[in-house]
């Protein structure tokens, strides 16, 4: 079963309003399809795991314009990425491609690529759960492949 699965730890300013605020928190990213399986995280802002949440939301997504998010180092290319998830057009029958790169934060030669077959209906679960996820209602999100 291909899933690629999200979980976010915010910064322990975000309950503890005694320490200094900080905007970043860990999110941790695992992929499993039926040949590869990985996981990593990166440190993020959680304004921008809201973004991408929200970017979700785009119907239908342009084979030109596809929705893709990336964090990592610098100039955010090469092996600066050390997450990256991009949702684009599979066919013109309205199923969806996920692809997915993740990285090791300490060592970036260290890294993973695969993609999935997705639905424009486990996106948007995915985008509810992304929501509810940042809320801290629950404690991952998940993109179930079709």
């Amino acid at each position: 079963m291909d899933k690629l699965t999200l979980q976010y730890r915010y910064d322990d300013s975000h309950e503890d309003k005694s320490l200094p605020h900080e905007d970043f928190g860990r999110l941790s990213v695992q992929i499993e399809t039926e040949r590869f399986r990985g996981k990593g995280g990166f440190w993020v802002r959680w304004q921008d795991v809201v973004a991408f949440g929200e970017s979700l939301r785009t119907y239908p997504i342009a084979k030109d314009a596809p929705v893709e998010t990336l964090w990592g180092y610098d100039t955010l290319e090469g092996d600066d990425v050390i997450i990256r998830i991009r949702i684009e057009p599979k066919d013109a029958l309205g199923r969806l491609l996920a692809s997915v790169e993740i990285a090791d934060d300490h060592d970036r030669s260290q890294r993973l690529k695969t993609s999935f077959r997705t639905t424009y209906a486990a996106l948007d679960v995915f985008r509810q759960d992304i929501a509810e996820l940042m809320d801290q209602k629950l404690e991952s999100a998940v993109l179930h492949g079709h």
